[in-house]
């Protein structure tokens, strides 16, 4: 690692706070066998460790990693009950990462034996799955079947074991299968696509100069504070980045007909509604995998639809969208959630959420 880079992070780091996972676990562990949270006959606790990076303001970025104890189910998603193991000022960058989580990832192995995280492709490359080996234009093979093929073994022994892995996996004491998919960043990543497919749409339609009031109006009447601005010397136009209940309100009840053609926003509607009910069938620990990952795929094979006919005919009908309009995220809707629910069923994919 260059030695530049080593000294800048850890001057930066210098801010920034490390705690001792075994420390905390020593303190906690106690007070969780009297309440019978944990059963000193059967001596193993779950635990999940969450990472994300954040905006303090406008131009401060802060990296937080937590860990919360999955045995205490009921206090899963209190603030207090998420322990802070490293806070440092920056972002979610591999070589700042490798220097503040040595100390976490030497006690992990210690507690073990006694995808940035695993060095892995950004999410635009050829091979962007952290755990099959899909490839990017085989996006709309809905008769594959991709499930969790990678070892981390294998990537212990030579981290470019698999196509796209170009890094030692920091975390490599944890096994792949044992990497969770947040269900909000499903959310979150799967509706900024299907907005932002809607924008396009009214882009190329040549309506956006009068669409953007329009807009505005109606993320007015659900309760949605939002605008649009040209960037300074271009023509693009950017606009509101949306929190997550902001974004469900958008998704589950935005007038598409305000802006769209009515027989056009009813086939859009039907795919927000039905991702809407996946989402929600997401978050519900009574979900049987089999019907999820089914459910999953009649969603990608209607955002699929293809047109009919020829543009320039009268009786021409309009698909929705290409293989190449799929997301990282979406292929891990269809094809690893229902393992992770299968999996974990146990606790529920929603216990391993950073949101409440």
């Amino acid at each position: 690692m260059d030695e530049n880079i080593v000294e800048t992070v850890i001057n930066s780091v210098g801010k920034a706070g490390v705690r001792s996972i075994k420390e905390i676990l020593i303190f906690l562990i106690p007070s969780l066998v009297r309440k019978n949270i944990l059963n000193s006959s059967q001596p193993i606790i779950s635990i999940r460790i969450s990472g994300d990076g954040r905006n303090v303001s406008r131009k401060v970025k802060h990296v937080m990693i937590t860990f919360a104890i999955l045995n205490h189910k009921k206090v899963l998603f209190s603030p207090e009950y998420h322990y802070t193991l490293i806070l440092y000022p920056g972002s979610e960058e591999y070589n700042t990462l490798d220097i503040t989580t040595r100390l976490l990832r030497e006690e992990l192995w210690q507690l073990k034996n006694q995808g940035l995280t695993i060095g892995f492709n950004s999410p635009t490359s050829n091979y962007f799955c952290p755990w099959c080996l899909i490839k990017k234009n085989q996006h709309s093979d809905l008769d594959a079947n991709w499930t969790i093929s990678k070892n981390m073994n294998n990537l212990r022994n030579n981290y470019t074991f698999y196509s796209g892995h170009h890094k030692k996996p920091l975390f490599d004491m944890i096994e792949i299968e044992n990497y969770l998919v947040d269900e909000l960043h499903v959310m979150l990543r799967i509706t900024d696509r299907l907005w932002s497919l809607v924008i396009y749409e009214v882009i190329e339609s040549g309506f956006f100069d009068i669409a953007r009031e329009v807009i505005i109006k109606e993320m007015q009447r659900i309760g949605v504070r939002f605008q649009f601005w040209q960037e300074r010397d271009s023509n693009k136009w950017s606009y509101t980045s949306l929190m997550e209940q902001e974004k469900l309100k958008v998704l589950r009840n935005f007038n598409l007909e305000t802006i769209l053609e009515p027989t056009r926003a009813k086939v859009i509607r039907k795919l927000w509604d039905d991702f809407n009910d996946l989402y929600s069938a997401l978050k519900n620990e009574y979900t049987d995998p089999i019907e999820f990952q089914s459910a999953a795929k009649a969603w990608l094979n209607y955002f699929l639809t293809p047109s009919i006919g020829n543009p320039e005919d009268s009786d021409f009908i309009k698909g929705l969208y290409r293989p190449v309009d799929i997301t990282p995220y979406m292929h891990v809707l269809v094809w690893h959630i229902w393992e992770f629910m299968e999996k974990y069923n146990k606790w529920g994919i929603k216990s391993f959420s950073c949101s409440p």
